[in-house]
Formats: structure tokens, sequence, C-alpha cells
């Protein structure tokens, strides 16, 4: 339920009475101290119900002198409540009103917005680092970054240019924090605690540096919930741990390819970071216009229509241009997927009983090209390193370095591919 007090300004107080009881609405007059108002009004409603009744507390002339405060209603006890049925009455949705002084408050809070950025970018970098999902979704979990995506696509329908521009302001700021936080905090682990990291050994590293078309599922699922969650009035703690869950790790591995000096693993994370804040804005949105939000003028929803259409087209454009190359890594690590299990086919087709196989790879750019195979067997001829990379080579035309282990500590190695040097077994 919501609570809505009105100080109903000289000369608008009949009108305000006789909108309400035309539209059958309970209400409640008091009188108000002072020359310029004429009285004080109270009516509960439905939380779907507060637009219409602002609209026509504002047709009759309350919002120029007056005021008019919206207040949240715990509990109701009255037997004129009706209980609703959510089938009967889906629409079940916050006014206009309410959003845009939400998204207001949620971007005046910038002294606890940065601290929180900045301890979650920290965490982020730990949990990579230690490579534990648990802290990671720790970093997640206080991550602030929700309220900035949403205010911009409340902005985006409603009109509001002040709101998108503080919204876009906050949002790229909280990005910088986050990415710049982790950068500082791993180049200080660096320096004096961890020298040397190689940063593909790590599971969780590799994971959110590598994009592909299921984290842009993630992203644009994130952008739904955050749209519907905060129109329907709901507590979006959970919603924007799933936001963040698709910024924060991301960015906190552009911080540590930064510090590391490992410009693929940076260059990675970033179009994974690019494409999910594009596809959070575009969703969220998209689910705020299907919600049938709009301005209450007909010049204002014209403005709004043409502002909304200028930002989508820019979001989609944005998204289609990364979202190819999200689309060419996805295409790689098929082809590298592919690769592997051509080898193992060939291990498998010899009299070798391998104990494991790994493929290392070389990164370009956010490509990865295999370079070696690594092999530990339990007994192989001295010369199947060589016989396996040319099978390798026959079966998938790429050529690749092979190194065989065996359980007593031999290793052979083929030669590297494209020279002219003999194998030279190593003890």
């Amino acid at each position: 339920m919501r609570f809505i007090q009105a100080m109903l300004p000289v000369g608008s107080r009949q009108a305000a009475t006789d909108a309400l009881r035309e539209q059958e609405i309970d209400f409640a007059l008091s009188e108000a101290s002072g020359r310029e108002f004429a009285g004080v009004l109270f009516v509960p409603v439905e939380p779907e119900g507060v637009e219409s009744v602002v609209d026509l507390l504002r047709d009759a002339g309350v919002e120029e002198d007056g005021y008019v405060a919206v207040t949240d209603v715990e509990t109701i006890v009255s037997d004129r409540t009706p209980e609703t049925d959510d089938d009967e009455n889906p629409a079940h949705r916050v006014s206009v009103d309410e959003l845009r002084a939400q998204m207001r408050d949620a971007l005046h809070r910038t002294p606890v917005y940065a601290v929180l950025a900045l301890v979650s970018a920290v965490l982020a970098t730990a949990g990579l680092l230690l490579d534990s999902p648990t802290v990671i979704t720790g970093s997640m979990v206080i991550a602030p970054l929700l309220g900035p995506a949403v205010a911009v696509s409340v902005g985006s329908i409603v009109g509001d240019d002040e709101l998108v521009r503080r919204g876009l302001a906050r949002q790229l700021g909280g990005l910088v924090l986050v990415i710049g936080g982790a950068a500082v905090f791993a180049a200080s682990l660096r320096l004096l605690v961890l020298p040397e990291v190689q940063l593909a050994t790590l599971g969780q590293v590799d994971e959110f540096s590598d994009p592909n078309s299921l984290t842009l599922f993630i992203a644009l699922a994130a952008g739904v919930a955050a749209g519907l969650s905060v129109t329907a009035g709901v507590n979006t703690g959970l919603v924007g741990v799933a936001v963040a869950a698709a910024v924060v790790p991301p960015s906190g591995v552009v911080g540590l390819g930064l510090a590391y000096g490992s410009p693929e693993t940076a260059l990675g994370a970033a179009v994974l970071v690019l494409v999910n804040v594009l596809s959070i804005n575009l969703t969220c949105i998209l689910a705020l216009w299907l919600s049938e939000y709009r301005p209450d003028g007909w010049v204002e929803r014209k403005r709004a229509r043409q502002y909304l259409t200028r930002g989508v087209a820019v979001l989609v454009v944005g998204l289609l241009v990364v979202s190819s190359v999200v689309a060419l890594t996805t295409l790689d690590q098929r082809e590298n997927a592919a690769f592997e299990r051509d080898v193992r086919d060939v291990v498998a087709e010899s009299d070798v009983r391998p104990v494991s196989l790994t493929v290392q790879y070389e990164s370009e750019g956010v490509f990865r090209e295999p370079t070696t195979v690594v092999l530990h067997a339990d007994d192989a001829p001295s010369a199947y390193a060589d016989a396996l990379r040319d099978r390798i080579l026959d079966r998938t035309g790429t050529d690749v370095r092979v190194v065989v282990y065996e359980p007593v500590g031999v290793s052979r190695g083929s030669s590297v591919p494209g020279s002219v040097r003999r194998p030279t077994p190593r003890r």
C-alpha cells in the first residue's frame, strides 16, 4: 500500500476533492495552518493506483503551488481494503514519480558509492588471485552498480536528460573506480607480495577474460531483471548481484592484466565488460518500455520517444559491434575445443597409454592459438613426440610442439614448428 499526502494550495481544494469523489477514491481532509494552503489531503491507495491519483491532483493544480508526498505503508488494518488477486491485477508496479525519485535518491550517495566500488574491486582482485569463487561472489554483493544502470534507463524512458547524464557519469565512474582500484591493488601485490603470477593458470581469470556468447545472455537477463525489479517495488539486492556478476569480475581481470603486463588478458576482459554494460542498459530500457512507463504530456512523450530512439540505436549499434568480437571468440573456442578432441583421438589411436593430456595456447588479442601439446604417458617410444606431432598435423592442419613426459622423469620434445632443429631429449 501507498499513502499519498497532499498540501492543497488555496483554489485547488474543491477541484482536487471533486476529482477524487468522481473516481470514487477514499480520502480524508484536514485543515492546514497558514494562508497559503486550504487543507491537507490523505489518500490510501494501491501501488498501481498512485500514478492515476497523482495525475488527478496534478490536473487540479496541486503540484504548482502545493506538495504531494508518497510514502510506503507496511500494514493497512481495514475491512475496506480489498484482497487483490495477482492474476486479476497483474499491473502491480510503482508510479513514474516514485521511480524517478528512487533513482535520484540512489545517485545522491556519491561517497558511499565510491567506497563500495573500491572495496568490491579489492575483493574481486583478491578472489581472482586466490581463484576463489566465494570471495568473488562477496565482491558482487557489495558492488553498487545497479542504481546507475537503472537510472540511465529510467531517464531515457521518461525523457529526463539530467537523470541520464548523472546515471551515465556514475556508471562510467564506477567502472573506472573498479578497474583502477583493481589495477592499483594488483600492482601493490606485485611489488610487495606476488612479483610473478601466471594469470593464464588461474581458472577464474581465464573464465572472465575469455568472452563468449553465454556471457552475453547473462548480461541480457540481468538487464531485464533490473528493469522489472524496480518497477515492481521489490527488493533489488539480489538483482544487483546479478548485474555486478556481469561487470565486477571481468573489470577486476582488466586491472590484473594491466598490473601484471598481460595486455591480451586485459583486452579480453575489457571486451566482456563492454558487451555486458551495453546489454544491461539496452535490456533494462526495453523492460521499462514494455512496462508502459511514459512521460505525462504529449510533448514530453514525443521528446522522450525521440531521445529513447537515439539511445537505443546507439546501444544496439555498439552491442552489434562488440558482439561480433564475442561471436568470433566463441568460434575460436569451438575450433580449439575441436582441436583438443582431435588430439585426444590421435593419441587414443596409438599404443601409448596417456595419463594426462593438455594443450597450451598463445594469446593473440582475444583469440588463442594452440602452440604445445603436453602428454604424460606410462610408456612412449623415443621418437613418439615427433610421430605424434606429424599425426596431429595430418589430422588438424595445425603444427604444434609436442612434449611427452614419462613417469621415470624423462621428457622428449618434438622440434619447434617451422624450425629445422632435431628434437633434443632432456633429462
